[in-house]
């Protein structure tokens, strides 16, 4: 009997000594946290944990861009894993947005719980084209006799997951009877995910009589790093590489191996006005000294629905110039931009 006590005594201890140990492995295989998936009216999706649901908005905790507040009149629809969480943001939400959601087809309910494929955002949301023209001319007479004209268009159309956009701008500026600018620049971007990764392709021609550059084409193709994605701001990285064919006045004519690294943010201000950034760097791949670098930067107040005032400063630094051109050349455009 004694040795069975002892035995007893041992295993118990041993049990007691290994119950903790066993307890972090049981908390591993414990079931996920319960998803929530959004779909906007412009055919984003976003999933992650609900951390906060209220009447004019839903806050999700997603791996890749935190923290997202999202407005309840941007969502098209939501899912929910989760039953209790489904009923939470149905008492919530507005009613016609919850009714959409809990009815829409691959969302998972109680009263639906083999869901048929949900359709794809692009049939969910109709695309449609947003075009913005900004436009200053300024003249002086007197002691100085000037003209210089401004104008820059910008359209583009997102449909689910794709984007096409296509920015111009031109300059054209006369002093006391000299040309003292000559500029245009294009660019057709379109951007689609490959394989789950966010790509892009670039397409930018540039003539600047100044710089006695009669043409500069570029093709890029490259990804896209969504760094911040919030209600009030946004960050995006771009990583690109590509051909760039160039030819001057001068007599050089090049084609090299370009190299694409931009930065964009867009921030809100007093929930109307809009401040965004952009700073690109083309690289001569073969040959680093050969860098150019141009600045975008603008802020823009609404006055009506399809007016607004606009300000926006332009910075292209060329490290290797042609002919008696700077390296640095900045534009000014002030004026009123009209989206239709």
């Amino acid at each position: 009997m004694k040795i069975l006590r002892s035995i007893a005594v041992r295993t118990l201890s041993l049990a007691f000594f290994l119950l903790p140990a066993t307890l972090p492995a049981y908390r591993v295989k414990a079931d996920p946290p319960a998803r929530v998936t959004v779909t906007t009216k412009e055919g984003d999706q976003l999933s992650g944990r609900l951390v906060e649901v209220a009447a004019d908005r839903m806050v999700l905790d997603t791996k890749f861009a935190g923290r997202v507040s999202i407005r309840a009149d941007e969502i098209a629809s939501w899912q929910a894993t989760d039953g209790n969480e489904r009923r939470r943001i149905a008492e919530l939400i507005p009613q016609k947005i919850a009714s959409r959601a809990a009815g829409a087809p691959g969302t998972v309910s109680a009263k639906n719980p083999n869901p048929a494929p949900s359709p794809s955002p692009a049939s969910r949301t109709a695309a449609k084209w947003q075009r913005g023209v900004n436009f200053a001319y300024t003249m002086a007479r007197g002691n100085v006799n000037a003209t210089d004209l401004n104008a820059a268009l910008n359209v583009s159309r997102k449909e689910g997951t794709r984007r096409v956009a296509v920015s111009m701008f031109g300059r054209s500026g006369v002093r006391n009877g000299a040309p003292v600018s000559n500029l245009f620049v294009s660019t057709l971007r379109y951007e689609r995910p490959v394989w789950h990764l966010p790509a892009f392709s670039e397409t930018a021609i540039e003539i600047d009589r100044i710089k006695q550059l009669d043409y500069r084409f570029s093709e890029s193709i490259g990804l896209s790093y969504p760094v911040l994605k919030r209600e009030q701001s946004t960050l995006n990285f771009d990583f690109g590489t590509g051909l760039t064919r160039e030819v001057f006045r001068t007599g050089l004519e090049r084609t090299t191996t370009s190299s694409l690294l931009r930065a964009s943010a867009a921030q809100k201000i007093n929930d109307r006005a809009q401040f965004t950034q952009q700073v690109t760097l083309f690289s001569d791949l073969m040959s680093p000294e050969a860098y150019r670098m141009q600045t975008d930067v603008s802020l823009t107040m609404p006055l009506t629905k399809h007016l607004a005032l606009r300000l926006s400063g332009l910075n292209r630094y060329d490290n290797q110039p042609q002919g008696v051109a700077r390296r640095n050349d900045f534009s000014l455009l002030t004026g009123f931009n009209i989206s239709f």
